[in-house]
């Protein structure tokens, strides 16, 4: 299972109460991943990355044991300003991670986000091209999962 998550700047200005969106997902995250550590074979693909509208990154490989690594990729939250949110460029990357093109075990993406397709300058027609790159994970036999939290 390949997990996915937003390292846009509005992770780290958005708050739910009194928490960032980041530190909630990271939060999350560690508990998830510690509980399942020995049981799913669990990686990391941050966006965007290095930074801006980049496509995201795969930053751990899916495997067994991977806790203490995912957690160490998330010990620097995002920027306050000046990372993006290029879902569909990172969604279109992630089917091609050889760890997740082949496979006899069934294959998962699970995307963590609070936002829509946006990078610099805005076009308000790739607004929906997430859905097509989901489209294109499941015609790849990865079902896909979107946690999205905020307004």
């Amino acid at each position: 299972m390949m997990v996915i998550l937003d390292k846009s700047s509005s992770m780290q200005t958005g708050t739910i109460g009194a928490e960032t969106k980041w530190d909630i997902a990271v939060s999350a995250l560690d508990q998830v991943t510690g509980q399942f550590d020995d049981q799913v074979e669990l990686g990391l693909t941050l966006f965007p990355n290095p930074n801006q509208c980049a496509p995201g990154a795969m930053m751990v490989a899916p495997a067994l044991s991977t806790h203490s690594q995912i957690m160490r990729q998330l010990a620097d939250a995002p920027p306050t300003a000046g990372n993006w949110t290029p879902m569909s460029q990172t969604l279109d990357a992630v089917a091609q991670q050889p760890s997740m093109a082949t496979g006899d075990m069934p294959r998962y993406a699970v995307l963590i986000t609070d936002g829509w397709q946006w990078c610099s300058p805005y076009d308000p027609g790739t607004r929906f091209d997430p859905a097509a790159s989901v489209s294109d994970l499941s015609a790849a036999g990865i079902t896909t999962y979107v946690v999205g939290f905020g307004d």
